[in-house]
Formats: structure tokens, C-alpha cells, sequence
């Protein structure tokens, strides 16, 4: 089974940071994830929306530039 997990931040030192750390927690665990990252909280709605993808965990930034993590929940 694969987790799917969306990462949203617009500073993209953050969001690789973020990326790189859960991809790490998933290796030492065994566990197999796909991680998919967005600096566009729009971006990651339109996705969410359309349901491109299937995504079982979200993780957000809360302050962001047009839309806050709490808006995207």
C-alpha cells in the first residue's frame, strides 16, 4: 500500500526541507509514500478538486500569501 501525501508551503526551502524529512520517516519505517508538494495553495485545491489524485495526508503551511493552510482544510 502507498500513502499519499501533499505537502503545501510557499517558502520552498520549507517545503523540500519538509519533503525530505517525511521521505526519511517513510524509509525508516518501510512504509511507501508518494509525496507530492505544491507552493501554490490554489494549485493544491484545483488538484484536490478535480480528484486528480487521491491524497490521504495533507500537510500545511497555515500562513500563506493568498489562501492559509486553514482555508485549504
Amino acid at each position: 500500500m502507498e500513502v499519499n501525501i501533499a505537502i503545501c508551503d510557499d517558502e520552498i526551502t520549507a517545503l523540500e526541507h519538509i519533503k525530505n524529512k517525511v521521505l526519511d520517516i517513510a524509509s525508516t519505517r518501510k512504509v511507501s509514500v508518494n509525496v507530492f508538494t505544491y507552493s501554490d495553495a490554489k494549485r493544491l485545491i484545483d488538484v484536490l478538486c478535480s480528484n486528480e489524485k487521491v491524497i490521504d495526508i495533507l500537510l500545511l503551511d497555515i500562513e500563506m500569501p493568498q489562501i492559509s493552510g486553514l482555508d485549504v482544510a
